[in-house]
């Protein structure tokens, strides 16, 4: 039975290839498993549940389908790949070719040289052979050469008369001089090619994930797999598995295939299907759910409106879709703001780690804070600032001139640093929502109203002072 991610069902052609817009609301309507922050793993899908989805996806706001009008191309083809052998499975690429030119298969022998120059050791290759070439030697023969090498290097240049091994540490055994490989000759094309695209002999063959099923030619038997299944050890193939030819879906009469289906038995799936599709964690269809409305006084709870009908499914991603769709328009919108001035404020799109873009107008004015550079006092008039010199230098000779700052003495015996004015910066932000406000205040007027509470309605910011910078 197949059951996989949405992304591999999508490659191939058991989901609705759709834009990027619609694969993200796939892919957050489906969720994930459990709650994996940083490598979350996606839930599997069935043929028949990514057939559903894509039945339900496409239908207008507001419509519902019972289990029979579901019955479609999409939820034929998906039944026949749970009824039937089919199975997903990856397969040499068909279109990857080899160049043909110097296609060899053999091993490469490579032996080494030590010697000194400037009484540093040096590592050079001293001969090469091949094992399909005339004269090359037998690997034991290879091995004596490495053997002898290595001995002579300990009799002509011990490691005591080394002085530098910048360039080649000294070699603690023969198989430093020697090194073997698989050489497969010297490929006729550029090495810029990019999957099945690239030469089948010398870079190695190009896997592809499509749809199919093993089947006998003589006896005509269909498996969806050539192993059996143990649960405590590794799965052992079958006896005759390499006599078993593999059909491609994608060959195959699709129409005649996806038309023999019955009816009956695309409505029993897809009835067995869909309870699997409303569970705690996959809330992907409703038929029957509740609405809060306005609150009654009287009863002391909100209105109920039960709205659906049983045996009726829609999906529920609407809300996921919009927010999503929005924040594509908003991807391109921050983009195009990206950088823009306006009367003092500049707008900035945050480029970090969430997957939803955000972006606001920002400016900066002045302000007044009382400060020591004493660690111990630091928390006193922490936070307090004030938009006049005057009030905050009145809290400053106020505090310095307490009984708890006269009076104390810190770890080390000296009196506290005094309390001092400084002049910092504070950051006032606005959302793109009010972006008219940017014209019609300054940075500095805007923060002055919004703290003497004197902005026209509709004019607060969810966040009108924020993150200060000395």
């Amino acid at each position: 039975m197949i059951e996989t991610n949405y992304k591999q069902l999508v490659e191939t052609g058991l989901a609705l290839k759709r834009n990027e817009i619609h694969t993200r609301v796939f892919t957050d309507g489906i969720g994930t498993e459990g709650n994996r922050r940083w490598s979350p793993k996606t839930f599997k899908l069935t043929p028949m549940q990514v057939a559903i989805l894509d039945t339900l996806y496409d239908l207008e706001e507001g419509s519902v389908l019972n289990a029979k009008q579901m019955v479609n191309d999409l939820t034929r083809r998906a039944a026949l790949m749970e009824t039937g052998k089919w199975t997903i499975a990856n397969r040499h690429h068909r279109l990857q070719t080899s160049c043909g030119v110097d296609e060899r298969n053999c091993n490469k022998y490579t032996l080494y040289k030590f010697s000194v120059v400037d009484k540093k050791l040096v590592r050079n290759v001293d001969k090469t052979w091949y094992t399909d070439e005339e004269g090359c030697p037998t690997y034991e023969e290879f091995r004596e050469m490495a053997t002898e090498a290595y001995g002579q290097l300990l009799a002509d240049h011990p490691q005591s008369s080394i002085e530098n091994f910048s360039v080649s540490r000294y070699p603690n055994s023969e198989y430093s001089f020697s090194h073997t490989d698989t050489y497969n000759g010297e490929c006729a094309w550029t090495h810029n090619g990019k999957g099945h695209q690239r030469c089948k002999h010398h870079s190695g063959a190009f896997s592809e994930t499509v749809v199919g099923l093993y089947r006998h030619p003589e006896t005509g038997q269909e498996r969806s797999e050539l192993y059996y299944k143990r649960r405590y050890r590794s799965n052992r193939a079958i006896e005759d598995a390499d006599e078993y030819d593999f059909i491609y879906w994608d060959e195959q009469d699709q129409e005649s295939l996806v038309s023999a289906v019955e009816d009956e038995t695309v409505i029993r799936i897809i009835r067995e299907t869909i309870p699997k599709m409303k569970t705690e964690a996959r809330e992907w269809l409703r038929s029957t759910w509740t609405e809060y409305g306005d609150y009654n006084k009287e009863t002391q709870s909100w209105n109920k409106i039960f709205c659906g009908k049983r045996g009726h499914y829609c999906i529920t991603w609407g809300t996921i879709r919009e927010r999503i769709i929005k924040d594509e328009q908003d991807k391109v919108l921050f983009s195009a703001l990206d950088g823009q001035k306006v009367n003092g404020w500049t707008f900035k799109k945050n480029n970090g780690y969430s997957s939803y873009s955000t972006g606001q107008w920002e400016g900066e004015t002045t302000v007044f804070s009382v400060n020591t550079d004493d660690w111990s006092n630091r928390g006193v008039a922490d936070g307090m600032k004030f938009l006049d010199r005057h009030s905050a230098q009145d809290l400053c000779d106020l505090l310095n001139n307490s009984h708890f700052i006269v009076c104390s003495i810190g770890a080390d015996g000296c009196l506290p640093k005094p309390f001092k004015v400084m002049k910092v910066k504070q950051e006032v932000k606005l959302t793109n929502e009010l972006r008219e406000l940017c014209e019609k205040y300054t940075p500095e007027d805007y923060f002055q109203r919004c703290n003497f509470n004197t902005l026209d309605k509709g004019e607060h910011n969810q966040y009108c002072t924020v993150e200060d910078s000395e």
